[in-house]
């Protein structure tokens, strides 16, 4: 069998989410008492736990109210097939809202293969067909070219603060020299996962100790993180804002402090558009496909 139990800041406030959320997935690993067969993924908003025998529900759901002084926690339960349907459409960039910006992907990925021991040959076979699948149906992620080629000019030689870890905003990073890039996260073991070292030095913890920037790229990918220009005011001179965030994040005040590159917005959001309207055809064909995969 394969369950899945699903917490996300959407249902409760992100300051209860970071104190029932892991220092590192090893935590639970290393705490929870019976941590065979369990998959463990957890980014900045969401903790997924894949676990193979439907008992141990209850189990794990006090384990993490424990986290949180014993009180309720709403969770999302999905068992056998919603919950490789639910697999699935995480593997194929469709689960998140986020769409092709998100990595959840790959930190399933990445899980997989640091706690391969802890998971039964059984629930090991679940996971590779679901990997398999997913290389044929995943939404692919096209406009980090088209947004790249669209502001190269404007970033060439210049400081860049980007805010987020979208796809777009990696791949534009890496076409950016180090001296002049400055990435802002409020999880750096994340960047650390995703792309190891290659920009560690690039990290800082505050958005607003960099006061030297020319461009700022707003690539977050949490809903309820808004950014006003009003973080400019003390700067010399104005910031060019290019806003790639799927949740147009960037609040704009009249431009007083800063210089908003409006087309590439409308760029993102008709791309974004397409997207949708793609991830429906892919859920529909995975729904299809959850129902020909064993489950026990």
């Amino acid at each position: 069998m394969i369950n899945c139990i699903s917490l996300h800041h959407k249902y409760i406030s992100y300051k209860i989410f970071k104190e029932i959320a892991f220092s590192d997935e090893y935590e639970f690993y290393d705490t929870y008492p019976n941590p065979e067969d369990k998959l463990v993924v957890q980014t900045a908003t969401r903790i997924d736990i894949y676990f193979y025998n439907d008992k141990e529900r209850i189990d794990i759901i006090n384990f993490l109210k424990k986290r949180y002084f014993y009180r309720e926690i709403p969770y999302s339960y999905y068992k056998n097939r919603d919950a490789i349907l639910y697999l699935l459409k995480c593997l194929c960039r469709i689960q998140s809202k986020t769409l092709s910006e998100n990595y959840l992907d790959e930190l399933i990925r990445y899980n997989y293969k640091r706690f391969e021991n802890f998971l039964s040959k059984e629930f090991r076979r679940i996971f590779l067909k679901c990997f398999e699948i997913s290389l044929k149906y995943r939404l692919k992620n096209n406009i980090k070219y088209i947004v790249y080629e669209k502001i190269k000019d404007k970033i060439y030689n210049k400081k860049v603060l980007i805010h987020g870890l979208s796809r777009s905003a990696i791949y534009i990073a890496k076409h950016i020299s180090k001296r002049n890039l400055f990435i802002y996260h409020r999880d750096k073991r994340l960047l650390n996962i995703l792309y190891g070292d290659e920009f560690s030095e690039c990290f800082i913890d505050d958005i607003r100790k960099i006061k030297d920037i020319d461009v700022y790229i707003c690539a977050t990918l949490a809903s309820h993180e808004r950014i006003s220009e009003d973080i400019f005011k003390n700067y010399s001179k104005k910031v060019y804002v290019i806003d790639i965030s799927p949740f147009k994040n960037f609040k704009l005040k009249g431009g007083v402090y800063v210089e908003y590159d409006s087309e590439i917005r409308r760029i993102v959001e008709e791309n974004f558009q397409n997207e949708l309207r793609e991830a429906s055809i892919i859920e529909k064909v995975l729904r299809e496909i959850s129902y020909k995969i064993p489950y026990f």
